[in-house]
């Protein structure tokens, strides 16, 4: 009975022993799926960081582009309105310039007129002297 009880000891220890092994091995198991599993984990949260990061950038530089792209938009109306101004100015002083070169036209053509005519007058003051000197000649 007692070799019995030492042969059923012993093999009570060595399942205890088995049991003891098997814990720890599933322990340790446990405790790298543990950590593998904060691993991912962890890299997942890098990874949803690092996307809101660039998200966050992505509508900075989207919002910075819209308010170019308006600033542009602008930008051209006002040069399409001073384009516009100086093709009025551009035609006030075409017309101005017509107007004067039509005016000089007109006072050179008097000029020539007046000159024409004081030539004239100039010799018929000659003329008219000749005549009068050939008439006080003859008193």
């Amino acid at each position: 009975v007692m070799q019995k009880c030492a042969e059923e000891r012993r093999k009570v220890a060595a399942e205890w022993s088995e049991l003891h092994v098997q814990q720890r091995l599933s322990k340790e198991r446990s405790e790298r799926e543990v950590d593998r599993a904060l691993q991912i984990d962890s890299q997942r949260e890098g990874a949803i960081m690092s996307l809101a990061k660039e998200q966050a950038d992505l509508k900075i530089k989207s919002s910075e582009l819209r308010s170019r792209e308006e600033q542009l938009v602008r930008d051209r109306e006002l040069l399409e309105q001073e384009k516009q101004e100086l093709r009025l100015e551009k035609e006030r002083v075409n017309a101005a310039a017509l107007h004067v070169k039509q005016r000089a036209d007109e006072i050179n053509s008097m000029s020539k007129l007046s000159s024409h005519k004081y030539e004239e007058g100039e010799k018929a003051l000659v003329e008219a002297k000749k005549v009068e000197s050939e008439h006080q000649a003859r008193l």
